[in-house]
């Protein structure tokens, strides 16, 4: 196992260094950075001293390979908008935005299993129909009404959720994460109980689903042990491809919420005064954990079932 893992690991490498080359490029030399950052009335010097700063001077290959080779050591400088390292940047919004997403992550994939296999027990009935009709409706509805109409009711007509007022003490402020970690599920539940559904059905056509019915196993035990344990591979892939973005959170509950992850940070820092460092950070720790949740997720998949080979 772990000589697989290194293997991978070392294949993936370039594609890091590929990522982190093209970013890079795109941020520093794209994106205007002297004119979002320096004031209108800053004289030719003030821009020439930031040029020289910021490594924008020289030839343009050579200066962004200098920084490709600090970012692949994960020397991502100060934050241009937060004067502060981009590493405590990301520390601090990143832990808001796992705290946010993580739970919604593990509840609407239990919530989603179990109604995929309810569906799939009462495959072709009332039940069955109802629950599907009730996932499409909640997808055909915008995540941003979700977001207005019950930022409104419950917490501006009845009351039961506080006004959203982040302070600066994350412990003291996480009981704000309630109420949008409810509507992400509520707006996740719909997507995840058509796809975990129809994982279900495609597996109740498999031959081992018919022998054991010819031994006279009942339909309960056949959904809810055998069914559920092999589905488990594309329930491994849903749920640890979706993991690393996680880190980056949700910006548009952030933004409605005023939480201060790293979400409504990265859009702050694209749409207003660029960042490139906290871009790029933000950018190479996403790669780095969505190229390890692959491996990872290779490994499990040997784990859950014994056919899978690692090579």
């Amino acid at each position: 196992m772990w000589t697989y893992a290194i293997k991978r690991l070392v294949a993936y490498f370039p594609v890091y260094l590929a990522v982190m080359a093209f970013i890079t490029f795109v941020s520093w030399e794209s994106m205007n950075v002297v004119d979002a950052q320096m004031d209108k009335y800053a004289t030719k010097q003030d821009r020439a001293d930031f040029l020289e700063k910021y490594g924008l001077t020289g030839n343009i290959v050579w200066r962004n390979l200098k920084k490709v080779w600090a970012t692949a050591r994960f020397k991502f400088g100060n934050s241009l908008n937060e004067k502060r390292p981009v590493g405590d940047v990301l520390w601090e919004g990143g832990l808001i935005s796992i705290t946010l997403t993580l739970p919604t992550l593990i509840l609407s994939t239990f919530i989603g299993v179990c109604l995929g296999l309810l569906s799939a027990f009462f495959r072709g009935r009332i039940q069955d129909r109802f629950l599907m009709m009730a996932a499409t409706v909640g997808m055909s509805v915008s995540f941003l009404v979700y977001i207005i109409i019950l930022q409104y009711l419950l917490v501006l007509k009845v009351g039961i959720f506080p006004a959203p007022d982040w302070g600066d003490s994350f412990l003291e402020s996480v009981h704000f994460l309630i109420l949008p970690v409810m509507i992400q599920v509520l707006v996740s539940l719909g997507y995840d109980a058509r796809f975990y559904r129809a994982v279900m059905v495609e597996e109740s056509t498999r031959d081992y689903i018919i022998t054991a019915y010819a031994k006279g196993v009942s339909h309960r035990t056949v959904i809810f042990v055998h069914m559920l344990r092999n589905s488990l591979i594309p329930i491994i892939t849903r749920f640890f491809i979706a993991m690393p973005f996680l880190f980056m959170g949700s910006f548009l509950l952030e933004m409605f919420f005023r939480i201060p992850g790293l979400g409504r940070t990265l859009i702050t820092s694209i749409t207003g005064k660029t960042d490139p460092p906290l871009i790029i950070g933000a950018t190479a720790v996403l790669c780095s954990f969505y190229l390890l949740f692959l491996i990872l997720t290779d490994i499990l998949y040997a784990v859950v079932d014994p056919r899978v080979r690692l090579e």
